[in-house]
């Protein structure tokens, strides 16, 4: 087979096979190198997904009431809203412990 048969036998593949440049750089030994950055985002995305179960749990096994601590977490949100609401306007007014039972 010759060069020129075979180039013109890739060119006409190279159209119905999707490459991108990690195939291409596996192709010939090599690999990306990944970033520290990209290492740590996921480290930080573990961090903060346990942050949240953790909180969760905390909630769950609270020594006080499921009242009083349903009291205490709108007492906190109100007071987030508060420091952070531009201009004293109300973000969201969804938490009233009277609709919960």
């Amino acid at each position: 087979m010759n060069m020129q048969r075979t180039l013109k036998i890739l060119r006409s593949r190279a159209n119905d096979i999707d490459f991108d440049v990690d195939d291409l750089l596996g192709g010939i030994g090599l690999a990306r190198r990944h970033s520290a950055v990209s290492y740590a985002m996921g480290a930080v995305g573990f961090l903060v997904a346990g942050a949240a179960i953790g909180a969760g749990l905390g909630l769950m096994f609270a020594p006080s009431s499921g009242r009083r601590t349903r009291q205490t977490v709108e007492e906190r949100i109100s007071n987030l809203r508060e420091k952070f609401a531009p201009n004293g306007h109300v973000v969201s007014d969804g938490l009233h412990s009277g609709d919960i039972p």
